[in-house]
């Protein structure tokens, strides 16, 4: 098959795995992958390490493939294949402008501004007996950050507030000191730790955080 009706195939199971994915997890792990090409029913897909194939052969290629499947009208083996040294030598030398990859994404993305809800402050934070203490700790780390309770990690029930008071010590801190705020999942940070592992870049991971 034509090296432009690969890409078409893959366009369109890549628009398939962005509706099912979490942002996340298809940035960090299905955006970074090229097509190579589809002979035979085979579809070979290039990553750029070792790490990466493992990784998304034991997690993500069934879901590659059923996607590859419905958009193709028929089921495709999929494969996955290092990207050579000399291939990435000639895309060096190529007059094409390449896509930033996944680690320069990493390294020169700017302080972002956290998604923090703005109804979730401490004035309106509904205060019961179940979560009295988290409030009062969590003011103490908002008015003085990395002196109180650091880390603090606040566990309980669902909607007993813990959201909220998290994002209540970043409102408080973003408007009263100046102190950097980030606000993520456990799984965004965890996929960042892995990308820095992977691209052994873990200073500038230790100094984002």
């Amino acid at each position: 098959m034509s090296k432009d009706a690969t890409h078409d195939i893959w366009k369109k199971a890549c628009k398939h795995l962005s509706d099912v994915l979490h942002e996340d997890i298809y940035s960090r792990w299905i955006a970074i992958i090229e097509p190579l090409s589809l002979e035979d029913g085979t579809l070979t897909l290039s990553v750029d390490n070792d790490f990466y194939q493992t990784w998304l052969e034991e997690n993500y290629l069934s879901l590659i493939e059923s996607a590859l499947g419905t958009v193709h009208g028929e089921p495709l083996k999929t494969v996955f294949a290092v990207q050579s040294q000399s291939r990435a030598e000639e895309e060096e030398e190529s007059p094409i402008k390449k896509k930033p990859s996944l680690t320069d994404r990493f390294l020169g993305r700017k302080q972002e501004k956290p998604a923090l809800n703005a109804k979730f402050n401490f004035d309106s934070f509904i205060v019961g007996s179940s979560n009295q203490f988290a409030r009062a700790a969590s003011r103490a780390v908002a008015q003085a950050p990395g002196t109180s309770y650091n880390p603090l990690f606040i566990y309980g029930d669902v909607r007993l507030g813990k959201t909220h008071l998290m994002q209540a010590v970043g409102h408080h801190a973003l408007t009263s000191s100046r102190a950097t705020v980030r606000y993520l999942s456990s799984e965004t940070m965890m996929n960042e730790y892995i990308d820095a592992l992977t691209h052994k870049s873990l200073p500038q991971f230790r100094k984002k955080y």
